[in-house]
C-alpha cells in the first residue's frame, strides 16, 4: 500500500516538471522569489508602521522648528534695525565731524594765508628800493639837497618851502615854492611852483613833465627838473594806496569852504572883427572843483577850454577858462561859476564889447548886469 503511494506521488511530482517545462516554466531564480513571496507572505513586514512612527517624529519635530525659527527671526529684525539705526546716528555724527574738521582747516588755512601775505608785505616793504615820495633842490646847484624820503603816507603839501632866493637870484628876495599831489577815482594832479605861479606840471596823458613858466623865465634850470615826472607817478601810487583810507578818516567831519571869486577880461586889446581871447579866471575857492559855463548872448557856447587847478599861498585854488572870440558891436559874453560854497547858487561875470566905450565888466549872483561905465 505504502509503496502504492509512493508511486502515485512520484507519478505527480514527475507530471508537474513536465508540465513546467512545456509551459516554459520557472527558472530557478522564480522560484526563489515565489518561496520569499510565500516567507513574506507568512511574515509581513513592519515598514508601514516604522515609516508612520517617523513621519509623526518628523512632523513633531518641523512642529518645533518653524515656532523657534519665527521667534529667532522676529529677534533677528531688531537686531537688524536697531543696527541700522547706530549707523544712521554714526554717519550722522561723521559728517558733522568733517564739516567741523574742514571748517576748523579752512579757519588755520586763512590764518596762515594772512600771516604769510602780511610777512611777505612787510619783507617786500624791508627789502624794496627806496621810493621817492617826494624830493626838493631848494639850494644852488651841489649845495644842498632834501629828501628823497620814503613814506606810506600821502603827500598834501602846499607852502612848505621858503626859499631865501639864492636859488634863482643872486639877490636876495624870499619866494614860496610849493607842491601840490592829488589823485581821485578819475583824476590826478601833480605840480609844483613858485610864488602862485606853476612851474612844472606832470602830464599823465603824454607821460612827460612840462615846464609852464614863461620864456623870459630863463633863471630855471630845466635840467633841475630831471625825473619829476617819475615822482609824480611814485606820488600817485601813494595817493591811491590811501585814498579810501583818507576817505572813511574825514567822512562825515565839518568841511571847510570857500565861495569863488570870478575876473573876466581879454589876452589882447579888442578890436573888432579881429579874434582874441576872453579869459575868465576864477580864484579863492576850496575845495575844487568848480563847474564853468560860458554864453555869448545869451546863448550857451561850449568852444573853450579850462585849466588846472593851481593853489593859492592861503591854500585855496584858481583856475583860468579861455574862450577864443571874434568880437562885433554889442556882443555880451558872460562866465558863470558854480561851487559847493554859495549852496547851489550861481556866480557870473559879464563882458560886453562897444566902440563907443571901453568893455564892460560886471558882477552878479544869479544875474547879469548890463550897463556902461
Amino acid at each position: 500500500m505504502k509503496g502504492l503511494l509512493y508511486t502515485l506521488l512520484l507519478l505527480e511530482t514527475f507530471v508537474f516538471i513536465a508540465q513546467q517545462k512545456v509551459d516554459g516554466g520557472l527558472d530557478n531564480n522564480e522560484i526563489s522569489q515565489q518561496l520569499s513571496s510565500g516567507d513574506r507572505r507568512q511574515n509581513p513586514p513592519q515598514t508601514n508602521t516604522l515609516r508612520d512612527e517617523a513621519s509623526t517624529d518628523s512632523q513633531q519635530y518641523c512642529h518645533l522648528s518653524f515656532s523657534d525659527i519665527h521667534a529667532a527671526l522676529r529677534e533677528l529684525t531688531v537686531t537688524v534695525t536697531e543696527q541700522k539705526a547706530n549707523i544712521r546716528a554714526l554717519e550722522t555724527q561723521l559728517k558733522e565731524q568733517q564739516t567741523f574738521f574742514l571748517e576748523e582747516l579752512n579757519k588755520k588755512s586763512d590764518e596762515i594765508s594772512n600771516l604769510t601775505r602780511s610777512q611777505v608785505e612787510e619783507l617786500r616793504k624791508e627789502n624794496r628800493d627806496r621810493e621817492i615820495a617826494f624830493s626838493a633842490s631848494l639850494m644852488q646847484s651841489n649845495s644842498g639837497y632834501v629828501g628823497p624820503f620814503t613814506t606810506d603816507i600821502t603827500l598834501t603839501y602846499r607852502n612848505v618851502f621858503t626859499n631865501i632866493g639864492n636859488a634863482y637870484n643872486p639877490i636876495t628876495v624870499a619866494h614860496n615854492l610849493f607842491g601840490l599831489t592829488g589823485c581821485s577815482d578819475t583824476e590826478k594832479e601833480q605840480i609844483y611852483g613858485t610864488d602862485g605861479e606853476v612851474a612844472f606840471h606832470s602830464d599823465f596823458i603824454r607821460k612827460k613833465g612840462l615846464l609852464t613858466l614863461p620864456d623870459f623865465a630863463d633863471f630855471v634850470n630845466p635840467s633841475s627838473y630831471d625825473g619829476v615826472y617819475e615822482l609824480s607817478v611814485s606820488n600817485l601810487v601813494i595817493c591811491r594806496n590811501f585814498l579810501d583810507r583818507q576817505i572813511k578818516a574825514y567822512n562825515g567831519s565839518d568841511e571847510t569852504t570857500e565861495p569863488p571869486h570870478i575876473s573876466i577880461y581879454s589876452k589882447d586889446d579888442v578890436n573888432v572883427g579881429v579874434e582874441n581871447d576872453l579869459i575868465c579866471h576864477v580864484t579863492g575857492f576850496f575845495p575844487p572843483p568848480v563847474i564853468i559855463s560860458w554864453t555869448k548872448n545869451s546863448v550857451n557856447v561850449t568852444e573853450f577850454m579850462n585849466g588846472q587847478y593851481r593853489p593859492n599861498h592861503d591854500s585855496t585854488f584858481n583856475i583860468f577858462s579861455h574862450l577864443k572870440i571874434t568880437p562885433k558891436e554889442g556882443d555880451i559874453y558872460s562866465c558863470t561859476v558854480r561851487h559847493k560854497a554859495i549852496l547851489g547858487q550861481t556866480q557870473t561875470k559879464t563882458w560886453e564889447f562897444s566902440k563907443l566905450f571901453q568893455p564892460f565888466h560886471s558882477d552878479g549872483v544869479n544875474k547879469e548886469l548890463r550897463s556902461h561905465v
